[in-house]
């Protein structure tokens, strides 16, 4: 066993094992701990004492009249020497005791100015080095007698020697001496020679003028080479040459003096305030604008410059820079640069904008912070998505949220591949997960616990965590988990108490006072998991906050009005958000008496007409949230009953009573029907967003509470009384709607917005790190503004599938909500409605799908019952459903599955459609058959289509059996938006819709049955034995069959829904029956429907859309897949026409030649079986024929392949036709390639007495009426005779 002694180790082991075991502490509280035991501040402080200066006398300083301290020399001489035992310190601090002002007389500074030119009899004159200036000699010695005594003696030893001696001693002291300092001398002397000029510098600077009324002066424009006034004093500091080329910045600068640096086009300028400013815009320098880059006379700055700036080691600098970024960033998403500009956010991603961003975060300066923050808010979220996100809040399910990620989800890497990716690379793919890996949110938290930034400082970092939280459930969670954030955030930004705040100008930071933005944040992380958000109730008292925030009117929070009311309003979406997931359900008891109190105010408010004040409208906001609210006690109240034990389990903390639940609805009943007298009696001016938002959310109340009363077995009320309330609610209420004035306008608007879905393009460009809705301003998209409307009918639409479900002798009061003129004009507009492209910007027109959803359900629940009146409107409410199968998105599978497995396959809607194609089309579709040998005893057409037509009806069920099993595929995603869209609190995990970029379903989703199948048989004969091949065969023949049904019977009575697909994707996924089995394509009923698909795909009008070579969904390329075409064809093909069409129909001449060369090169064996004659090709040879073949390879192929005779006309009757066509109009026509053509000719000649040889120089045209299809002439035209004999004259020679 182990030792039981103790084990030795070292101090570093010890402290090492202790720091891990630290690991899991709070590394900010561990950091306080350890400042309070080693008491470092304490300590510091009680070292300094201050200095004591009681005994120092307190001089004051002498007065003077001048602006500014006299300049002091180093040949200011000390007069009085008396006092030197007194004087203490260094020669400046003497210097400067001994000094006086300089007196100011008249407004003139005077100056005296020392001549420089040396006067021999005066000792004074001489350099100051020699004078002997701050020497300190002996008292007895007078210093200036000395230096006297010096200079005469040097000129009487110079008046002694001749001129040659002294020039001799002369150049032999120079040798002597430093070279730079006889430079130095022999400079100081040049600049000594010019006394005057000092003179002039002096009167230069006498200030002659006013203060008041000195004016600004452009006389600073100037040239450096005649400047005068920059000649110094000699006794100035830094009195060296002055070099002029470095001097040039100092003057104004003009286009003749700028050297433009900028050859390939401009770079971008731009304001401070991300205005962009051209190149010759006429800005004053003044403004700041101007700066000494590439071109200086250019006002404004560039994306370099403002890089560099951000860069800069200078605060103000950096600042400047990022504030301009910050601007930019704003108007580019607000698309202000359209037309204008590239788009700049992707440039600036890619350039490494948000690493600049985060190391400037790291300043230690609070005014860089606050401008890095502002910039990092700016790039990375939209303020108008945010808008835009608010206002679906209030809509059906609109706390259902996408996930802002990026299309390519890193996140769902394994760690291993994460760690490999660079920053760089993260940043390239998603720019939020790259800002959280920099440390975004450690830094974050320690800038607002320990910087103190400011208000709006404070507000840009809590909405940057806002568009992490949007990202995904990932980055939502370590918002949560970063040590000390959310604690940091709920302490500083949702406290318990706060002072009186009247204004946020008030007050410099917001520490201290609840935010909105902080409680929005919450939401929004709420919405990321169920977990996070259990975390936050239990953890941090979350309701209680909530509670305190709504518990009295927005006017008692003591914060100013919009603040109070956006806190309140932010609250109870919280609150009812944490419903959703059933959590904090008890809450609805601890708090009964105040939400009671707050619905029993509705009492009191008129809607329509209602007071048009801005704080009626805000009351009705908040009010309709409180509905909201009850709307979710209603809900978890009826799940409880309507399951009872078996989620009893999870509802231990719910202890909602029907009972209480009632006694809130029977308020908001009672206000409904008043709310519902008043509209149907206002007028479309009296109608307010605020009031059919309120409206709209009580008829909810109503619906859900219906649904509940269903389960209630009389628990609370008499059945028959709760009928009969029902039936006085449809007739006095419900049924008037209809007839009002109101009620037809409001769909009349909402129709006219509906239209303009259609026109409406995306105008930003989709960034790929960074999702968005591409509209600059989402909030004026038509189904947004149009939105409380597409609600208000969505709700009604609901309450009468409600009712209905409750009491079907209802049925019929509700028909008119099914062919109500203005009903019908909106489904009209959304049948013209194009598919979204661009990211997730199509979950805008959501409600438009869930009231599409609901009115197909009520129509066919109405048509179920009783069709009178409604069998002529069936075919516009089907093709609904295919609308909405195509333009639903991610969370709304249940509503896709739902549609297509009850409502999509219905014998009511194919019989009473009308087949849309004319009698000529239908002969054609529906002619003999290919497979046909006796045309005698062929049926009409019209037999034929009756009999096709009855095989496809009469297998409906099992095409909904198909249906059914594409769309369970993926059964999670299913059972999450089931759960979603019934509301099962306890099932949900999380709110956020995932994969938010795509569709559920692809357009041409009816094929991909069959792709599926194809993409099984690749691996089949490697995984399973043939006895359960065969099996698996039997289910593929019923799955191909079906699906060609289906196909056939959209494309018969939806043909301009299936006009949006593609026609080559069409037949590519046809084509991939061939693949499915080795002879499974010969089953007569799958020949059948394959042959009247080909031809329906190849009629003239849409054959000439078909384009081989564009990409394909989902296959790799057509390229690969006809190459496994003619393998299988030439393997069991047995030389089925309807085979060889499918292979003929990429060889036309306006296809990829690639095709072509693969068929007569690699694949020359299969021509001998496309044996098809001329006359059962589905569509005219002449698209074979033109425009004339040009390539002299696939030429000589042609050619190749007559002469090896693996081309004849018995085999390959149209191959052949084919050949002899463009071989003979490219030698007789050929054009420039005359040596090539002789060649042939020649070749051709080799060969005489061949058939094709013949065909080939009398060939005419073609004619199906001829031998081989092919008119022949008697004898070659003299033309070509002529060119037979030039291209043979070597030949005879």
């Amino acid at each position: 066993g182990p030792p039981s002694y103790p084990i030795k180790e070292s101090k570093f082991v010890a402290g090492k094992r202790k720091k891990q075991n630290e690991d899991d502490n709070d590394p900010g509280r561990r950091l306080d701990d350890y400042e309070i035991k080693h008491n470092f501040i304490t300590a510091f402080t009680d070292a300094i004492m201050e200095k004591d200066t009681t005994g120092i006398p307190i001089k004051l300083p002498e007065q003077t009249t001048q602006a500014f301290p006299s300049v002091l020399h180093r040949n200011t001489l000390m007069k009085d020497r008396k006092d030197k035992k007194d004087v203490a310190g260094s020669l400046f601090a003497r210097q400067f005791l001994a000094s006086k002002p300089v007196k100011v007389v008249d407004d003139k500074v005077e100056i005296e100015a020392t001549t420089s030119s040396i006067i021999h009899n005066s000792p004074e004159a001489v350099a100051t080095f020699v004078t002997g200036e701050g020497l300190q000699g002996n008292d007895n010695i007078n210093v200036k007698d000395e230096v006297k005594k010096i200079h005469e003696h040097n000129l009487h030893k110079l008046s002694t020697m001749a001129k040659e001696d002294i020039l001799l001693e002369q150049s032999r002291l120079i040798t002597s001496m430093d070279p730079k300092l006889v430079e130095l001398l022999q400079n100081r002397s040049k600049k000594s020679s010019n006394a005057d000029s000092i003179k002039s510098v002096v009167e230069s600077m006498e200030v002659e003028q006013k203060p008041n009324e000195i004016t600004a002066s452009s006389d600073m424009d100037v040239d450096i080479e005649e400047d005068k006034h920059l000649h110094l004093h000699d006794n100035c500091v830094h009195n060296e040459p002055l070099e002029k080329e470095k001097l040039q910045w100092m003057l104004a600068q003009t286009k003749d003096n700028v050297n433009s640096t900028l050859e390939n086009g401009e770079s971008a300028r731009f304001g401070f305030e991300g205005q962009l400013i051209t190149k010759g815009s006429d800005i004053p320098a003044h403004v700041g604008l101007h700066h000494h880059g590439l071109e200086p006379d250019a006002a404004g700055y560039t994306i370099e410059e403002l890089f560099i700036l951000t860069r800069s080691s200078f605060p103000q600098q950096k600042i400047i820079g990022l504030t301009t970024l910050a601007h930019i960033f704003d108007k580019d998403h607000k698309d202000e640069y359209r037309g204008k500009l590239e788009p700049v956010i992707p440039i600036l991603l890619d350039a490494g904008v948000l690493f600049l961003l985060r190391w400037s975060l790291d300043d230690h300066t609070l005014a860089v912070i606050g401008s890095s923050l502002h910039a990092i808010r700016a790039l990375v979220m939209k303020e108008e998505d945010e808008h835009c996100l608010d206002k679906i809040s209030s809509f059906y399910r609109g706390y259902e949220t996408p996930s802002f990620e990026p299309a390519v989800s890193i996140t769902e890497f394994k760690e291993s591949e994460k760690s490999q990716i660079t920053d760089a690379d993260l940043v390239h793919n998603d720019a939020i997960l790259g800002l959280v890996r920099m440390d975004f949110l450690p830094r974050a938290r320690y800038v607002l616990s320990t910087c103190h930034i400011g208000a709006n400082e404070v507000i840009s970092c809590l909405k940057i965590l806002w568009r992490i939280g949007r990202h995904s459930l990932q980055l939502a969670d370590n918002v949560l988990r970063c040590p000390g954030l959310m604690k940091c955030i709920i302490d500083n930004f949702l406290p318990m108490s706060w002072k009186s705040l009247e204004s946020e100008d008030s007050v410099v930071q917001l520490h201290g006072y609840p935010l909105w933005e902080a409680m929005k944040l919450i939401r929004i992380l709420c919405t990321a998991g169920r977990n996070i958000t259990s975390t936050f109730v239990s953890q941090f008292e979350l309701i209680p906050r909530i509670v305190r925030y709504v518990a009295l009117s927005p006017a008692s929070l003591q914060l100013p009005s919009e603040r109070a009311c956006k806190l309140f309003r932010e609250s109870l979406k919280t609150w009812t958000l944490c419903l959703h997931y059933g959590i904090a359900s008890s809450s609805f008891d601890d708090y009964f008496s105040i939400v009671m109190e707050k619905i029993r105010s509705l009492y009191r408010v008129s809607l329509f007409p209602c007071q048009m004040g801005s704080s009626s409208r805000i009351d009705q906001l908040l009010l309709s949230e409180f509905i909201r609210l009850v709307e979710k006690f209603v809900k978890l109240a009826s799940i409880k009953v309507e399951h009872g034990k078996s989620v009893e389990s999870k509802m231990l903390e719910s202890s909602i009573q029907w009972s209480k639940v009632v006694g809130l609805v029977d308020v908001i009943y009672d206000c409904t029907k008043k709310w519902l007298v008043e509209f149907t009696k206002c007028t479309e001016d009296s109608v307010t967003e605020e009031a059919m938002i309120l409206l709209t959310n009580s008829i909810q109340v109503i619906s859900l509470f219906f649904e509940g009363l269903k389960h209630q077995n009389t628990q609370s009320k008499n059945v028959i009384e709760s009928l009969e309330e029902m039936e006085n609610f449809v007739d006095n209420f419900l049924s008037k709607i209809s007839n009002s004035h109101i009620f037809p306008c409001l769909l009349q608007s909402f129709s006219n917005l509906s239209y303009k879905y259609g026109d409406l393009d995306s105008q930003l460009n989709e960034i790929s790190s960074l999702p968005r809705f591409l509209y600059a301003y989402p909030c004026n998209h038509p189904s947004i503004v149009s939105g409380y409307c597409s609600n208000f009918c969505n709700t009604l639409v609901h309450l009468a599938l409600s009712i209905i479900n409750f009491h079907r002798g209802l049925v019929n009061k509700f028909k008119w909500l099914c062919s109500h003129p203005g009903i019908l004009e909106v489904i009209k507009s959304f049948t013209t409605f194009r598919r979204t492209k661009g990211g997730i910007s199509g979950y805008l027109n959501r409600s438009r799908t869930h009231l599409s959803y609901n009115l197909v359900k009520l129509y066919n629940k109405i048509a179920s019952i009783d069709d009178h009146d409604l069998s002529i409107h069936c075919e516009i409410y089907q093709k609904m459903v295919l609308i909405i199968l195509n333009e639903a998105l991610r969370g709304d599978e249940q509503l896709v599955f739902d549609l297509a497995s009850n409502h999509l396959i219905e014998r009511r809607s194919f019989l009473s459609g009308n087949v849309s194609y004319d009698e000529d089309t239908l002969g054609n579709l529906f002619a003999i058959t290919l497979t046909a040998t006796d045309t005698s005893k062929s049926l009409s057409y019209q037999s034929n289509f009756t009999k096709t037509m009855d095989d496809a009806i009469s297998h409906l069920q099992s095409i909904r059996g198909l249906i059914i099993r594409y769309f369970r595929k993926d059964s999670a995603m299913l059972q999450k938006s089931t759960n979603l869209f019934n509301s099962n609190a306890y099932e949900i995990n999380s709110l956020i819709i995932t994969c938010a970029h795509t569709t559920i379903t692809p357009l041409d989703w009816m094929f991909l049955p069959l792709i599926d199948l194809y993409n099984a048989s690749l691996n089949e004969d490697a995984i399973q034995d043939q006895k359960k091949s065969d099996i698996v065969s039997q289910e593929t023949k019923n799955v191909v069959v079906d699906t060609l049904r289906l196909i056939f019977l959209l494309e018969i009575w939806y043909p301009s829904y299936m006009a949006s697909i593609d026609i080559t994707a069409k037949i590519a996924r046809i084509s991939c029956t061939f693949l499915t089995g080795n002879d499974l394509f010969l089953e007569r009923t799958i020949h059948l429907y394959m042959e009247i698909l080909l031809r329906l795909y190849v009629q003239t009008n849409q054959l000439s859309n078909t384009n081989f070579a564009a990409p394909i969904p989902g296959i790799t390329s057509y390229y690969d897949l006809y190459v496994s075409l003619i393998t299988q064809y030439d393997a069991v093909s047995f030389g089925d026409h309807l085979f060889a069409v499918f292979i003929l129909l990429p060889l036309q001449q306006r296809c990829d030649g690639k095709l072509r060369h693969l068929v007569w090169g690699e694949y020359i064996g299969i021509i001998r079986h496309l044996s098809l004659p001329l006359n059962k090709l589905l569509f005219g040879i002449d698209l074979y024929l033109t425009p004339n073949e040009t390539d002299v390879a696939l030429i000589n192929k042609y050619l190749r392949a007559l002469i090896q005779k693996s081309l004849r006309s018995t085999w390959s009757p149209i191959l052949y036709v084919i050949a002899i066509h463009h071989i003979n109009h490219f030698i007789f026509d050929g054009g420039d390639n005359v040596s090539v053509r002789q060649e042939m000719i020649r070749e051709i000649r080799r060969h005489e007495g061949e058939e094709w040889v013949t065909d080939i120089l009398r060939y005419i045209k073609v004619s199906e009426n001829c031998d081989r299809s092919l008119m022949i002439s008697t004898s070659i035209p003299p033309e070509r005779e002529t060119l037979i004999q030039k291209a043979c004259v070597p030949i005879s020679t």
